[in-house]
């Protein structure tokens, strides 16, 4: 700093320099975890959007191949997964009651 008597006496310069070194020097790394992180959560989601695909033709291929009913308590769960809510049954759920 060129004037440092302009600050004032409880002014801890050193301390102020050391910060400074200090967030010059994570800055770099702080911007290389942001675009880690930022690949990785996109490899999540697209992960995720695959394994939920393939998961619903495996429901598929298990709901046609049961018709001897021994994969039905499996089936239940899935059903449940895979189950589509109407418009109406969620809007309902949604209104409070008038009592």
């Amino acid at each position: 700093m060129q004037n440092p008597g302009i600050l004032p006496r409880s002014f801890d310069l050193d301390e102020y320099q050391r910060d400074v070194t200090l967030v010059r020097q994570l800055e770099p790394l702080v911007l290389a975890l942001g675009q880690l992180q930022g690949r990785l959560e996109d490899t999540f989601l697209a992960a995720g959007s695959d394994a939920y695909s393939q998961t619903l033709l495996v429901y598929q291929a298990a709901k046609l191949a049961c018709k001897n009913g021994a994969l039905e308590q499996h089936l239940d769960g899935l059903s449940r997964r895979f189950a589509r809510k109407s418009t109406s049954a969620t809007a309902a759920a949604n209104i409070p009651s008038a009592h």
